[in-house]
Order: C-alpha cells, then structure tokens, then sequence
C-alpha cells in the first residue's frame, strides 16, 4: 500500500512551507543586521541548523524505539515543522524587535511544546487503532480523533505558559521578550501541527502496515 498523506494534511503543510519561504526571505531582507540580536551579539545560525537536525534525528529515533515507526515519522516530521515554522515566524517578527542570540537555544526548548502537544495524540491514536477494527472505521478518522482529542497534559501547559508570557510582556523588558518570544510563537506552532499535521503523518505511515502487524 502506498502512504498518501491526508488532504487536509497536506494543505496544512502547504501553508506552512509558505510560512517558512516568507520567513527566509524576511531574514534575508534585514541582511547582515538580522544577525545582532538585541542585547547586540551574534546570533549563531550554525549552531541553530545543528540543532534543529539533532532534535529531529532524536524525535525519528525516540519515537520508533518508544512506539513504532509511524510514531517516530510523525514525530520527526512534526518536530522539524515546528522548529522551521517557529524559524521562520521569527524572522518576519525580527524584522521590528531584534531577536536574542540565544535564538538557537530557544528553538530547541520548543521541541518540549512539540512533545507535550504530539505524544498525548499518538498515544489516542495508537490506543483507538488497536482497539478498533478497520472495517468499522478508517486510518483518517482515527487521525481526526486523535487530533480533536484534549488530554489534560494539553490543556495545562498552555495555560501556565500563557501566564508566563503575559508577566514578561507587561514587565516592558524588551531583551526579555525577545529571548521569550520564540517559545511562545512555537506552542501555537506546536498546537497547529499537532492537530492539522502530525496525526495524519502517523495515519500515512501505519496505512502501509499489515494489519497482522498493528504495532502503529
């Protein structure tokens, strides 16, 4: 069986290459200026590309050896996404605030909203996938389940990240909000892909799997 991605999947992912080419082009217009950051030092775009292929080789290996290999796809794919998005985001917003030099540090701790917003809804789909026969109900549904799915990890995090970023942006401190910034523009990045993309990643993937071997 070949693994055809979720129409809506793959308007999502559409959007979000927009996002990421927008975002490119914005780093490229501010030229050698978007490199200072706002507490005037370099930004090491080096370091940030070495991270961001560290952190979506560990999301692909933790995610087979913990669960399947549908599972480690969907979170690589969902990790990269978030991190290039988030990327990307950053460079439209430096455009008017000078992001930190710890921009590099930053994206990586966003992998945490990745992880907080996409393992919780490849657990629902896993569980719904072995509990379910496939004559009652198709790859794509159980996708679209897991995706609307609100466990309570999903709903706490935001809300105490939420009053984190409130507090730093009425204290004023405009170094602080630039650090800050990238971990908030990453959890409403995070919670996109978790629900329009990464699911039906998973879904794709464990589509090609025999059904006498439903380890998805």
């Amino acid at each position: 069986m070949n693994m055809k991605l979720n129409k809506s999947a793959t308007q999502a992912l559409v959007i979000s290459l927009v996002i990421m080419a927008v975002g490119l082009v914005a780093w490229l217009l501010r030229g050698a200026s978007a490199y200072y950051a706002s507490d005037a030092r370099m930004i090491d775009f080096t370091q940030l590309w070495l991270s961001v292929g560290a952190a979506v080789v560990f999301s692909l290996l933790f995610g087979i050896a913990r669960y399947s290999l549908a599972a480690g796809v969907a979170l690589a794919v969902g990790t990269a996404h978030d991190l290039l998005v988030t990327y990307g985001i950053c460079g439209v917003i430096a455009l008017v605030l000078p992001q930190s030099a710890t921009l590099p540090l930053a994206l990586l701790l966003t992998v945490a909203w990745t992880y907080c917003q996409t393992l919780p809804r490849l657990r629902v789909a896993r569980q719904i996938y072995r509990s379910t026969s496939l004559r009652d109900t198709t790859m794509d549904e159980i996708a679209v389940k897991a995706a609307n799915s609100n466990p309570m990890p999903l709903i706490v995090a935001p809300a105490m990240a939420l009053l984190i970023f409130i507090a730093v942006a009425v204290s004023g401190n405009v170094r602080l909000l630039a650090s800050i910034l990238p971990l908030a523009v990453a959890l409403v990045v995070s919670i996109y892909s978790a629900r329009a993309i990464s699911p039906f990643v998973w879904s794709a993937v464990a589509a090609t799997r025999r059904p006498a071997r439903r380890r998805a």
